[in-house]
């Protein structure tokens, strides 16, 4: 995965990069992407993002053609947002005002108001050549054509002809450019820009119905050409730092071709060295690399008591279900009631590829909490992929949850479950059950507060 400006969780969903392609002998590869929607829906943000990553890839500037967005409208609405993980910051570089875009900035967008001639066929390709003509006598490197956008009132969709769209792809061809288009669109239809395109975006503006995402907009893959794709939707939202974030629906993380896209090899050589000591000397040492332990309890505080014991002196990341504050280095806080599961699981994965070679496992809890989340069972649906993730990076998992019945409803997530009671003034008992171990009994060594 490219790390330069990249639209977090895209490759996710196509099940890779998008595929650029040499389609004329001895030309750059090219390719052309269309991102379309109704008003609102968030396409000139995300057409600017995804042209920003394609030029740093492919080592180049933009040029960014409007026929109705204002160049300075187009700077006003990139202005205080930045992109991938870098935080680069996009700025138009040809304004006659302003501050120009340092070189550090790169790729510059060089933004160019087009005129669609009042023909009855709109060819825009000599505007097209003008604008890149000028890009170029700037001293840029055109590698990314952005045309937004193609709407009805300028006939540049059921009025443009369908050998025009072509020759506007042949165009990018004999350019040696990846070209975006931004359609603007009334209803779930096809136009003719979507046979052309190889690749087909279409954002709305909310994701599944019935579930949080309902408050984000989304993402429908509806065509890659060169490529797999999970369909969607997919919700997406727009960060001031980060620019747009795509959080891939749960299937998308079981498939084959995410294998290679998640975190991998996270403890890198730390190894989890996890245990229950006995007031007797007693030991029992857990887990073993990828495997899953439940803590279970009535009593919340020595449930945390028991999982902080039995954690001590491995280095964690902490997934708290019931804390809404700020996250912090090893402390994803993920009590939000809005938080929706396509976005627990995406900053989680961003989370331990952070934390790649610092930490041996992962602790999840309290369970108990996700009953308060608009969504909870989205939320229960992510927990077996939560463990997946973990567990193919070679993390050890420990679950815990604050549950009144001997056998609470997490129980099949895990190998082995520990029932934590209130044995004496300052000791607590753990009784284990394990898929293949006998049921036994042990005395952590914990002194509990008094009251």
């Amino acid at each position: 995965m490219a790390e330069n400006a990249d639209i977090t969780g895209l490759p996710l969903a196509l099940g890779g990069e998008i595929r650029a392609v040499s389609k004329l002998k001895d030309q750059a590869e090219c390719a052309v992407i269309l991102v379309r929607g109704p008003a609102g829906a968030g396409k000139t943000l995300f057409a600017s993002h995804l042209a920003a990553h394609e030029a740093l890839v492919r080592g180049g500037d933009i040029v960014y053609c409007c026929s109705e967005l204002l160049p300075t409208e187009l700077d006003a609405q990139l202005a205080g947002l930045t992109f991938g993980r870098e935080r680069r910051a996009l700025r138009v570089c040809n304004l006659p005002f302003g501050p120009r875009a340092a070189p550090e900035l790169r790729p510059r967008i060089f933004a160019s108001l087009i005129d669609v001639p009042e023909t009855a066929e709109p060819d825009i390709g000599a505007e097209l050549l003008r604008a890149i003509g000028e890009a170029r006598d700037a001293q840029l490197r055109p590698r990314v054509l952005v045309i937004d956008s193609l709407a009805e009132g300028y006939r540049l969709v059921t009025a443009m002809p369908r050998y025009l769209a072509d020759a506007l792809a042949k165009f990018a061809a004999e350019q040696g450019l990846v070209l975006i288009l931004v359609e603007e669109i009334e209803g779930l239809h096809d136009s003719r820009w979507t046979f052309v395109a190889d690749v087909v975006l279409e954002l709305a503006h909310q994701g599944a119905a019935g579930t949080s995402s309902a408050e984000q907009r989304s993402m429908t893959i509806r065509k890659n050409r060169f490529g797999p794709a999970h369909v969607g939707p997919h919700p997406f939202a727009i960060q001031p730092a980060g620019g747009i974030e795509i959080y891939p629906r749960l299937g998308v993380y079981l498939s084959g071709a995410a294998g290679t896209l998640l975190p991998q090899d996270v403890p890198g050589r730390i190894e989890p060295r996890w245990k229950l000591l006995g007031e007797n000397g007693q030991t029992l040492e857990l887990p073993h690399v990828g495997e899953v332990i439940l803590l279970t309890g009535k009593d919340a505080s020595l449930l945390s008591i028991a999982t902080d014991s039995f954690t001590h002196g491995s280095p964690i990341l902490r997934l708290d279900m019931s804390d809404a504050s700020p996250s912090e280095a090893r402390t994803l806080r993920c009590g939000d009631p809005l938080l929706g599961p396509e976005r627990l699981v995406s900053d989680y994965c961003l989370k331990l590829e952070e934390l790649t070679g610092n930490i041996a496992g992962v602790v999840i809890g309290d369970l108990e909490a996700i009953d308060r989340n608009i969504d909870p069972d989205g939320l229960r649906r992510a927990l077996p992929i939560l463990i997946t993730i973990a567990r193919a990076a070679g993390l050890a998992v420990v679950l815990f949850e604050t549950a009144p019945q001997l056998v609470p409803l997490s129980t099949h997530l895990a190998v082995t479950s520990l029932r934590i009671e209130h044995h004496q003034k300052n000791a607590i008992t753990a009784k284990l059950s394990s898929r293949g171990r006998d049921r036994v009994s042990i005395d952590v060594g914990v002194q509990i507060p008094l009251e």
